[in-house]
């Protein structure tokens, strides 16, 4: 799951989860929580409990 600020994104906050993605502009909309509950290592994640590690850079 990554939460995280980009520039010309089309909501202040984008929550992003393997395939799925939330536009909020408040963090404390409780629909992030819920967002979050539902998909941090939910079953649309290829590899559930695994680190996401060995990254590219370039």
């Amino acid at each position: 799951m990554l939460v995280s600020p980009f520039p010309g994104q089309g909501s202040r906050i984008e929550a992003t989860a393997w395939g799925k993605q939330l536009s909020v502009t408040d963090p404390a909309d409780p629909r992030l929580f819920a967002f979050i509950k539902a998909f941090q290592q939910g079953p649309q994640t290829p590899q559930p409990g695994e680190t996401c590690s060995g990254g590219v850079n370039g």
